[in-house]
């Protein structure tokens, strides 16, 4: 065997590719998988933890815990950390308004701190379980919103009101108007892109 049926046997099936539109759909996928890994590890470590059995009764005093129905996880940043994503992972939480008014926090957390540096260029996705009741089929689907910008004289709450909950909510209602025949499972997370 030469060296050239060699190194063809052995290099990576992307090493031709020179097309960007493939290259930034292989990096989409990624990032995808890679949020749901974030938010499957979340679930795993709350439901650990809430199934651990604490003290062993001797002690009388009781310790309220603070129950943690959000985790924020955020995901490697790319272009030298000039393009953030954060991912809002839902814990407990059934109905995607109650989510969404939840999630603000976590996310106005994180929004102060970078609009700080500069103004922000933003972008939400709402991603869910649905079922088909009939078959029992489980899909993912996903909502997103269109890049808004955020200063640092930008009302975060009117902001997230506005351009967030209104604008997924919005998109929720359709979703099921048309006769899909999907209904909501549960809500997985909401990711931010910044």
């Amino acid at each position: 065997m030469n060296q050239t049926s060699t190194s063809a046997i052995f290099a990576s099936p992307f090493a031709n590719v020179h097309e960007p539109p493939l290259v930034k759909l292989l990096e989409t996928a990624i990032k995808r998988n890679l949020a749901l890994l974030k938010y499957y590890l979340a679930k795993l470590q709350y439901l650990l933890h809430a199934s651990s059995k604490v003290g062993g009764g001797l002690d009388n005093t009781e310790k309220k815990q603070r129950s943690r129905h959000l985790v924020w996880h955020s995901i490697n940043s790319c272009f030298k950390g000039r393009v953030c994503t954060g991912l809002i992972a839902n814990l407990s939480i059934k109905d995607p308004l109650c989510f969404l008014n939840k999630a603000f926090n976590n996310f106005q957390r994180k929004i102060k701190i970078h609009r700080q540096k500069s103004m922000l260029k933003v972008n939400v996705v709402l991603v869910c379980n649905f079922i088909k009741p009939q078959s029992g089929d489980i899909d993912k689907k996903t909502f997103a919103t269109k890049n808004h910008t955020i200063d640092i004289n930008t009302n975060l709450k009117t902001w997230y009101r506005d351009n967030v909950i209104h604008t997924l909510a919005n998109k929720l209602e359709e979703f099921s108007e048309k006769d899909s025949g999907w209904a909501l499972l549960e809500v997985l997370h909401l990711k931010s892109q910044y």
